[in-house]
């Protein structure tokens, strides 16, 4: 017979029973936590410079690239107008003329660009291209809407623009050639014929003529046409001639006679350099010296890449050099017809 009564009360019993608790699982502590984070700390430590190594290596490999593509822009401009661009086509009358970094726009994919400029302002001395005059703010606001990435190493520390016109900085300069040829002026770099600095005219852009391959009697592989000029020396913060203060990469300069090797150098006559360099030193040197400055005509090759600078040579090929190389062996390589018997570099 079914009992109502004990079938509650053993429901009942059964509902009033506690089920076993979960036992706790137990809490890091303090230390434990602490010997996590140290551990993680050390992994991250271990690992970041790999990883700054491998950016770093990505950046150089671009930078390496960047001369590539403006050799191959250097060969196209040669093919076109039979000769390498002139860096300069000034005549003394204080007039700027355009940079070669302005006549290969259209070689390095600023086609448009160019045009627009040979429009509006042209390549003659009608315009000065010395960005500093309120004069040339159209031709400034122009200009600095044109910033060529191959212009540019990923690794520079520079700012984006020059500050004062908003003009690129560019990280690469045309060797003019070294203090060693022949033809080098040995009072350069001043307005007034007093400058201590040295300008070349035994490279592939001496100033105000277009020089061919053919006159590369050293070879071409035996020739630098560019070089890095991407970073600091020290505290010198006036050490590249790549950006004057206004212009950028664009600005020549404007005295039409070439280095002679004597003082010819007058108060009429600038002698003071832009965008290319002659080679008196060995990569990012510790020395200091006015010869060095902006405008002077000796601006060191200096690079952001540890050890050394990339160099762009007339075969279209780029070299890695150290700044432990003879300097006598980079100034050969600077020269284009020395007749000197280049060794391994």
């Amino acid at each position: 017979m079914y009992d109502s009564k004990l079938v509650a009360r053993s429901s009942a019993r059964h509902w009033h029973r506690r089920e076993p608790a979960t036992p706790l699982r137990p809490a890091f502590t303090l230390i434990e936590l602490l010997v996590v984070i140290a551990i993680i700390a050390v992994l991250i430590a271990l690992l970041l410079p790999a990883v700054q190594q491998a950016r770093e290596a990505a950046r150089r490999s671009q930078c390496k690239n960047n001369l590539k593509q403006i050799g191959l822009a250097l060969h196209n401009y040669h093919d076109i107008h039979m000769g390498l661009p002139p860096q300069h086509t000034g005549t003394g009358t204080g007039a700027h003329s355009p940079s070669a970094w302005v006549r290969i726009l259209p070689e390095v994919d600023q086609a448009n660009a160019y045009n627009l400029l040979s429009s509006q302002f042209g390549f003659g001395l009608s315009h000065s291209w010395w960005m500093g005059s309120s004069a040339n703010t159209a031709m400034s606001q122009v200009l600095s809407q044109i910033r060529p990435p191959v212009y540019r190493c990923p690794s520079s520390p520079f700012p984006e623009v020059v500050a004062t016109q908003n003009q690129m900085w560019s990280s690469y300069v045309t060797v003019a050639g070294s203090d060693l040829h022949p033809s080098t002026d040995h009072f350069a770099g001043s307005m007034t014929g007093s400058g201590t600095a040295y300008a070349s005219a035994g490279g592939a852009f001496p100033g105000n003529k277009s020089v061919r391959f053919r006159d590369f009697t050293d070879g071409l592989s035996n020739t630098i046409l560019i070089s890095e000029q991407s970073n600091w020396l020290g505290t010198n913060r006036e050490n590249r001639t790549a950006t004057p203060s206004d212009s950028g990469p664009w600005m020549g300069g404007k005295n039409l006679r070439l280095p002679s090797g004597d003082n010819t150098f007058s108060a009429s006559v600038d002698g003071r350099c832009f965008n290319l360099t002659t080679i008196r030193q060995a990569p990012n040197p510790q020395v200091l010296a006015d010869y060095q400055k902006q405008q002077s005509c000796n601006t060191p090759l200096a690079s952001a890449h540890v050890g050394g600078v990339h160099l762009l040579l007339g075969d279209g090929a780029v070299r890695f050099i150290s700044d432990n190389v003879n300097l006598n062996t980079l100034k050969y390589l600077a020269d284009k017809d020395d007749g000197q018997v280049i060794g391994e570099f």
